[in-house]
């Protein structure tokens, strides 16, 4: 066995002395949120793709400076300046007994216009990494770039024309939050595209359309090639995106998303999920993903074809959340997710549990403060075990995995620690072969508005 670092071991422990733990989608989307009150909250990757910003009272810090600028042009007058701080410890010891070690300081500065004669704007994010501890010979904990060097890039500079809440169009370097193309904002940087879509979100009959040219991923500075991301160096090709997002009713929604990476890969994705409208005290929730992924063109990435199915149950009832998910692979291959996390049920800290022809099933209990007044705290607990898998290349059978996943929450919702965000995650998965993984990670969040 690996070694388990002691603290990892105490954290794990008091965590489970003070808090009953909770859960929802795939790993991409839960690094991003707290515990859901109830299984209405669950952010599923359809919920979570063509969604509106999410509006929250800004305190700023300039405000009188905001107050002089009433009187200047719109694209002044609505401008906003944002910092949002962001502290990292991350330590993970592999399955070779190797090590990955850093704590990091640093995060984004966000500034946008308001509209230019009531159709456009501008908008900026700097992205920032510094290392205040990372040992050169603990390098990969994905905080910092190679050799644990700084990182200091402009994640996003882009054009927006409309309003995407009704129609409209967004320009250049940009986040996305779709499956398989998102933020998979876990660590200190988020993945950012250059990217050009239009289309329209939160409104109940939603869709995007829009092509992908290059990536910068979490632990780099520089925009690369879609294709050289998915694995074809050298080569210049890009993603064309097509999604569509229905609401059918207050209880069912559906979404389809397709991604066609030219002479690389096409992945479909298709989910359809139902909440219980009757009987909401208690809350029942039932989730249905797949996911078709095949070589297209001149298969410049290898040359595949692979599937997914997943199914997902959830209950709630007074801030307690019940999930169960069952997720099984086609043995043609694992899912490929090079420009973003993996949408599936299943996916958690350490492991995806997406190898070819693996069959995985997942537990998870969350919890959330409101239930007993302790509206601040928050947390979550996963188990998911996977065994079947096998090398898509030889056949050879893979060693079945369990993993454990805790993590806990502070986020105050009033006073004068609002919006401060302290996190722990703990993640230890123990493979039948003899070996294990240990990931712990200590994070803080703060934003700073200035304008």
């Amino acid at each position: 066995m690996n070694r388990l670092p002691g603290s990892v071991s105490l954290l794990c422990v008091l965590a489970l002395l003070f808090v009953i733990p909770r859960a929802h989608g795939a790993e991409y989307i839960q690094s991003e949120i707290t515990a859901p009150r109830s299984v209405e909250e669950i952010e599923t990757p359809v919920d979570a793709a063509l969604g509106k910003d999410k509006k929250k009272i800004r305190r700023l810090l300039l405000d009188e400076l905001k107050r002089r600028l009433q009187k200047q042009p719109a694209w002044l007058r609505d401008a906003t300046l944002d910092y949002n701080l962001r502290g990292y410890f991350y330590d993970r010891v592999n399955r070779d007994d190797s090590i990955n070690e850093a704590l990091t300081l640093g995060g984004e500065i966000a500034f946008q216009t308001g509209q230019f004669a009531g159709i456009a704007q501008l908008g900026f994010s700097y992205y920032l990494s510094y290392g205040l501890y990372a040992p050169e010979d603990r390098d990969g904990t994905g905080l910092l770039g190679p050799g644990q060097d700084n990182l200091s890039v402009l994640g996003q500079a882009y054009l927006q024309l409309g309003n995407l809440d009704r129609f409209g169009a967004r320009l250049y370097r940009q986040t996305l939050n779709l499956p398989y193309l998102n933020k998979r904002d876990g660590l200190m940087i988020p993945y950012t595209f250059e990217n050009y879509v239009m289309g329209r979100r939160g409104t109940g009959r939603d869709f995007l359309i829009g092509h992908a040219t290059k990536i910068k991923k979490r632990d780099e500075e520089t925009f690369i090639p879609m294709s050289e991301a998915a694995g074809a160096a050298g080569t210049d090709e890009g993603v064309t995106i097509a999604g569509l997002k229905l609401e059918l009713g207050d209880d069912t929604k559906f979404g389809l998303f397709n991604f066609y990476g030219w002479d690389t890969f096409n992945t479909t994705y298709v989910e359809a999920n139902w909440v219980d409208p009757l009987i909401r005290r208690y809350g029942l929730k039932a989730s249905l993903q797949y996911t078709d992924q095949r070589s297209v063109g001149k298969a410049l990435a290898g040359d595949f074809g692979t599937s997914q199915f997943g199914l997902l149950l959830a209950g709630s009832r007074r801030g307690l959340v019940v999930k169960l998910a069952y997720m099984q692979t086609d043995e043609g291959g694992e899912i490929r997710s090079p420009w973003g996390g993996v949408p599936s049920f299943n996916s958690v800290i350490l492991e995806d549990f997406d190898r070819a022809g693996e069959k995985s099933l997942r537990a998870s209990l969350s919890w959330s403060g409101e239930r007993r007044n302790w509206t601040a705290w928050s947390g979550f607990l996963n188990v998911v075990t996977g065994w079947d898998a096998v090398d898509s290349a030889t056949a050879a059978a893979l060693p079945d995995v369990t993993e454990y996943d805790l993590t806990i929450d502070y986020k105050p919702t009033e006073g004068r620690a609002r919006d401060l965000w302290l996190r722990l995650r703990s993640a230890y998965a123990d493979f039948e072969d003899g070996t294990d993984r240990w990931n712990v990670r200590l994070i803080l969040k703060y934003p700073f508005h200035l304008l």
